[in-house]
């Protein structure tokens, strides 16, 4: 029997059984060697599981229901998945937990703790090391098994306080490992209380002198703590005869809890989550005002607005400006990537008003940006006192606040800032900011482009998103793919892989976003690509309206036509001086002339493959046309002409104004660029003769300039 040679053992043996067979040393293999002549490396696969899958990166625990003495209890394991002919042992080298407050600080009395084997806390535990449940024991020196189980236990805080904790943990044996932790966060959550208004401004119609009006309102507790409230304000530069009385017998406190005008009234009034306390707003003028206002401030321990207000109203007439949502608030926005909330701006006065200015104040941060790309605003540019924005009665304008936070921030201590709205008369009105950013492992787009580098025009390009990425346990759902071209346009098919090509020489950012099975987008990743001729000389025409918009698309039909100059010194032209007494022009002779009719002559065909000649016609606006030849022969003049040689179908368009570029090979700018004049219904124009040796104008004895004939025939056989 022919003995197999170790790479052939290793195909017959050793991938379905694992075992060691002989080499032309000694007959042996060590089974349990990392690796040998002809073998696979053999290596751990590490993984940590939660509930047989994939442990999550950051868990919240909520503790509001723990009573004191009870946890709540999170089951890890420490698994090789690794094949069992292909493992090697996975040992754990350590694992610790870190606890903090919400800002990073340490804590005196723990709310966590991890516990390993034998109930030893993990950073003291004896780890065994980790295989497969068929691997071979006797590779293995010291204790093993197919998982190392352990937990996190976690308590409510004592100090009633938020507390966070990461566990790390190092392995070795899986090189994919070897100098990266595997990280795993938990926050406590003792539930929040939130602060809010059964309305936000209170409206007192005319009230005549000696009257009294009353509106009532409430304090609602929506959070789902107890919202302590600390302190009541009542203000007014208006010096208006208001007063607020509350009833708050519902939360045990007194039935009349009275706040007058410029008072401040400390208390400790507790409102349990969805409870609330009832009040009225009193208004008795005592003489006669165009408009009054008051503001009164409730402080609690909301601690996203820790000062939160009701505004009222009485006797106002004349502009007023009305802004929703007000305030704004972010909360838990992935870091890094932009949430955008549109905010409308109403004139709900009794007069026509206008707006002077909309900016950030002076100390709000970056991480919240405004945008008037609305459809209401000039330029989308904010007004100025210089050139105001018209806001008639009953009219919206609305504008764009985008909050993009830098880093990870408890909501305890948020980025703020605000928004400065200038009516034109008074005090700029504010509109309050805030927001919190934080890790949430949304999905990670990847694009891969195929080809890599540069491409030619009309050559196809691949990019492929299939890359991408999820959190664990999570899944991508969506590919969004956006460009932007220096020049030009492409189109791209919302899935997971598209191909596009671009016509004309340009560059292209493309850019795509992916979302994942819990509704959360990443930001976007962005790969350019170039498009620049593979040719020795490539020419491309385009043409627009010269009336009108210009970004609109022409329905003329233009031809684009290179020659060689050949052609210009046949005296059997059928047109002869149509640029000058005694000039020839070389248009339509076959086969110098390349045109629709003649697109690829032999002549044209070198080395630039299908793309020699005239390579893409456009059989109506705005074109492009493209001509290419590989490697231009030596002292040959190649005419550029530009014909309008057919009659536009139904109405007449806009006379076509042509641009033609002529690029040399690798080239991202042109070479040159020769803006053509309007023409009109048979106008022949020639834009210029390009050779190896450089650029020229078109021959014309009378020097005239550009070099237009017109009603030139179409002589097309």
């Amino acid at each position: 029997m022919e003995r197999f040679g170790p790479a052939a053992c290793l195909v017959a043996l050793g991938l379905l059984t694992g075992t060691g067979c002989g080499n032309a040393n000694n007959g042996t293999v060590d089974a349990c060697a990392p690796q040998g002549t002809g073998r696979i490396e053999k290596k751990a696969v590490f993984e940590l599981q939660e509930s047989n899958v994939t442990a999550k990166e950051a868990y919240s625990v909520d503790v509001a229901a723990l009573s004191a003495g009870q946890k709540q209890t999170y089951s890890f394991a420490i698994v090789n998945t690794a094949s069992a002919s292909f493992a090697a042992p996975l040992v754990v080298t350590s694992v610790a937990l870190v606890e903090t407050d919400a800002v990073g600080k340490p804590v005196t009395a723990g709310a966590f703790e991890c516990i390993g084997p034998n109930e030893t806390p993990c950073d003291k535990a004896i780890w065994p090391a980790i295989v497969p449940a068929s691997f071979d024991k006797k590779c293995i020196t010291g204790a093993s098994a197919t998982t190392a189980a352990f937990k996190v236990n976690v308590s409510k805080p004592g100090d009633g306080t938020q507390h966070k904790a990461t566990l790390v943990l190092k392995v070795s044996g899986d090189p994919q490992w070897k100098d990266k932790t595997r990280s795993v966060a938990f926050t406590t959550t003792v539930g929040t209380p939130r602060i809010a208004f059964s309305t936000s401004l209170v409206h007192f119609d005319d009230v005549s002198i000696g009257q009294t009006a009353e509106s009532t309102f409430s304090v609602v507790n929506t959070g789902d703590a107890d919202l302590t409230v600390s302190k009541l304000e009542l203000a007014s530069k208006d010096g208006v005869e208001m007063a607020v009385e509350l009833d708050a017998s519902a939360v045990g406190g007194a039935a009349k809890l009275a706040v007058a005008m410029g008072a401040s009234v400390t208390t400790s009034l507790t409102i349990p989550p969805q409870g609330k306390i009832d009040g009225l707003f009193r208004f008795s003028p005592t003489k006669e005002v165009a408009s009054l206002s008051a503001t009164f401030y409730v402080h609690s321990n909301d601690p996203q607005t820790p000062k939160a207000f009701i505004l009222a109203q009485a006797g106002a007439k004349g502009p007023k400006l009305c802004v929703s949502p007000s305030p704004l608030n972010w909360e838990d926005v992935p870091i890094a990537q932009p949430k955008l909330v549109s905010v409308t701006l109403t004139s709900c006065g009794t007069e026509d008003m206008s707006l002077c200015g909309i900016t950030t104040s002076p100390a709000t941060p970056s991480t919240f940006a405004l945008s008037f790309e609305t459809g209401y605003f000039t330029d989308n540019k904010p007004p100025t006192k210089a050139a105001p924005l018209p806001l008639p009665k009953g009219k919206q304008v609305a504008i764009n606040v985008t909050y993009t936070p830098a880093e990870s921030k408890p909501k305890e201590s948020p980025d703020t800032g605000a928004i400065l709205i200038d009516t034109c008369s008074g005090p700029p009105i504010e509109l309050a900011l805030t927001g919190n950013g934080a890790v949430i492992s949304c999905a990670v787009p990847s694009i891969q482009v195929t080809p890599e580098g540069p491409v030619g025009p009309q050559d196809k390009v691949t990019i492929d998103g299939s890359g991408s990425s999820a959190a664990p346990g999570h899944n991508v759902t969506a590919w969004k793919w956006t460009s932007k071209c220096s020049k030009g346009a492409v189109t791209l098919q919302q899935k997971v892989s598209t191909t596009f090509s671009s016509n004309i020489v340009t560059e292209c950012k493309v850019c795509l976003t992916v979302t994942d099975d819990a509704a959360c987008e990443s930001a976007p990743a962005c790969v350019t690509v170039q498009v620049v001729p593979k040719c020795g000389i490539h020419v491309e025409l385009d043409w627009a309206p010269s009336t009108g918009d210009p970004s609109a698309p022409s329905t003329a039909d233009l031809d684009l036509h290179v020659a060689r100059n050949e052609a210009s010194e046949d005296d059997t032209q059928p047109v002869l001086g149509a640029y000058g007494s005694g000039v020839y022009d070389p248009w339509y002779e076959v086969p110098y002339d390349t045109w629709w009719y003649n697109p690829k002559p032999e002549w044209v065909q070198t080395t630039c493959d299908e793309y020699d000649g005239l390579s893409l016609d456009s059989k109506v606006g705005p074109g492009p046309e493209d001509w290419n030849i590989g490697t231009p022969t030596p002292m040959v003049k190649y005419w550029i002409g530009v014909h309008y040689a057919h009659k536009p179908v139904g109405p007449v368009p806009p006379a076509p104004q042509p641009t033609v570029r002529i690029f040399l090979k690798g080239a991202a700018e042109p070479y040159k660029t020769l803006v053509g004049p309007p023409l009109d219904f048979k106008d022949f124009w020639c834009a210029g003769v390009i050779s190896s040796e450089g650029f020229d104008d078109c021959p014309n004895t009378n020097g005239s300039a550009p070099k237009i004939a017109k009603q030139y025939p179409d002589n097309t056989p």
